[in-house]
């Protein structure tokens, strides 16, 4: 699994340009927050921004505050969300309306 974060990140790239939405299946909880985080590293480190981030993170911090799920908190300020069986309800309505909304990618 973790050596398909990268060839993963690389096809967001190519196929999800110009702020067009992502989706990324993944088997565990675990590697749900790994992948997160790995993608959200190769956005910075390659482009220098958060290129996944759709609108200033000025304008999430709103919705960000109301997190519980710490990790979710910054994958979100770079504009990686994730979803899980883990997370209660008001973090996966907040993060599925933020993807809905073309906030984050």
């Amino acid at each position: 699994m973790l050596a398909m974060t990268k060839p993963t990140y690389t096809a967001i790239v190519q196929h999800a340009k110009n702020g067009k939405p992502a989706l990324v299946f993944v088997p565990t909880k675990k590697f749900v927050q790994f992948t997160a985080m790995d993608l959200m590293t190769y956005s910075s480190a390659e482009s220098g921004e958060k290129s996944f981030l759709l609108r200033p993170t000025k304008e999430l911090e709103p919705f960000i505050n109301k997190i519980n799920d710490e990790m979710l908190k910054v994958t979100l300020r770079e504009g990686v969300g994730y979803l899980h069986e883990g997370l209660n309800n008001l973090d996966h309505d907040i993060v599925t309306e933020l993807f809905k909304a073309g906030w984050i990618q």
